[in-house]
């Protein structure tokens, strides 16, 4: 799932849940509920085998997403609880880059959970589901957003 849609959910969530560690949990783990689902993304092989010499355009990607999705947000509150709403959503992917930097143990378990719980890459689905799967997330998050 791409950056956009975690923020949006994890925002949407903290708007939603009053309980302050209740929302970063859910925010938090509504990102494994996201990645479990059919959906598009874009790649960033480059990142993954550590190929940073011709990494620079997924990274680019990545910042241009991560942009959107503060926008959107940014647009409908400026509440730092929401923002940290959507920082929360984000924070799997957080590690799981930082698992690339620094070989740790705890970092490399939550990666191969993640790995678990991902819808498979190789696993071919119409982007007749993914792309519509991912526009109703998007509607209802930011609905909630509202």
């Amino acid at each position: 799932m791409i950056f956009t849609i975690h923020l949006l959910v994890g925002a949407a969530i903290a708007t939603q849940i009053k309980i302050i560690p209740l929302a970063f949990l859910l925010a938090f783990f509504s990102h494994y509920f996201l990645d479990s689902l059919p959906h598009w993304d874009y790649f960033v092989k480059n990142i993954q085998i550590k190929n940073w010499g011709e990494s620079l355009p997924e990274f680019l990607k990545g910042g241009l997403d991560m942009l959107l999705g503060l926008g959107i947000i940014l647009f409908f509150s400026r509440d730092i609880f929401v923002l940290l709403g959507a920082f929360f959503a984000v924070l799997v992917d957080v590690l799981i880059f930082l698992n690339l930097i620094f070989s740790s143990k705890w970092l490399k378990i939550h990666n191969d959970l993640h790995l678990k719980i991902h819808f498979p890459e190789d696993k071919k689905v119409s982007s007749f589901l993914t792309i519509p799967n991912q526009l109703i997330i998007v509607i209802i998050a930011v609905f909630f957003l509202r």
